[in-house]
């Protein structure tokens, strides 16, 4: 098995593994909750959110693909990832001077030249559009726009990751998927490591800690925590416990202890739930800091 970039004619193949991965996601259930009556409605939401993925700017789409057995036969796609390069501004003058003499500052890793032509972004504005439009006319029966215009409300109250925005750079592991025949090979590890070799390679070169931080569904925690992932508090656990959903875990990979530290067992987060770390007294102060 080896990692590639994401190409164009790899999308119909990315959407296939998506829609058999998230079909049954508790997040995805409540807001398109019509997906066995319209399922042409939910493969054309998938459709989308790749594609808007795929032009996006900053973010790198790698897919996982088999050795072809013999020649002249083609590779198979296995998985993928979606990874973001993220640069928080800092938040006032002085800050900024300190994170630039220490690096934090410095120009973006080299993947944040993802999209940056002038056709990358004529598509993302077309595919803006076409979102407009499907949501002004409700054109899409799989999707209840109304729970989904409150969820939007409910997730920009949610301040579960504002110490986060004192981490002035990190990558973002935006989603991964393994093809059902695929999995327990070592498909979703081979992703992430990626992501953690670049995070190194990144931070040896600016001398600062570059975290990875990312969402992960209760069930696909084991995978984050085999690869040295903390959870380091709930998303959203205000109302996702009204609607009786187990909810997100924000995890973070932060082998430097920068921006997170272990916490003792038995530690729980504001709402009550068990996490493995709690954020450093730099990201909270460093976040304090970023609001004045």
């Amino acid at each position: 098995m080896h990692l590639r970039p994401i190409t164009r004619p790899d999308l119909p193949r990315v959407n296939e593994i998506a829609d058999g991965a998230f079909c049954d996601n508790e997040l995805f259930s409540y807001l398109i909750p019509n997906q066995q009556k319209y399922p042409e409605g939910w493969h054309r939401y998938v459709s989308w959110r790749t594609k808007v993925r795929f032009v996006e700017r900053d973010l790198c789409g790698l897919v996982c693909v088999d050795e072809p057995a013999t020649d002249g036969e083609e590779e198979r796609i296995l998985g993928y990832v979606w990874w973001k390069r993220v640069v928080v501004p800092s938040g006032n003058a002085a800050s900024a001077a300190e994170s630039n003499a220490k690096g934090e500052d410095a120009e973006p890793w080299s993947y944040n030249d993802n999209n940056t032509s002038m056709f990358a972004a004529v598509e993302r504005r077309l595919i803006d559009l076409e979102a407009r439009y499907d949501t002004f006319f409700r054109l899409n029966g799989a999707v209840d726009y109304a729970r989904r215009q409150q969820w939007g409300a409910w997730a920009a109250e949610d301040d579960c990751l504002a110490p986060l925005k004192g981490v002035t750079h990190h990558w973002w592991l935006d989603a991964l998927a393994v093809a059902p025949e695929a999995q327990r090979r070592g498909v979703g590890s081979l992703l992430v490591q990626w992501g953690k070799e670049e995070a190194e390679k990144e931070a040896r070169a600016r001398g600062v800690a570059i975290p990875i931080v990312l969402i992960a569904t209760f069930d696909g925690q084991w995978l984050y925590k085999k690869q040295g992932f903390k959870v380091v508090v709930w998303a959203g656990r205000a109302f996702t416990k009204k609607l009786g959903m187990v909810g997100g875990q924000v995890f973070i990979w932060d082998p430097s202890q920068t921006w997170i530290r272990d916490a003792p067992a038995g530690t729980v987060d504001a709402s009550g739930e068990p996490v493995d770390a709690v954020w450093t007294e730099k990201a909270l102060q460093t976040a304090a800091a970023g609001k004045k």
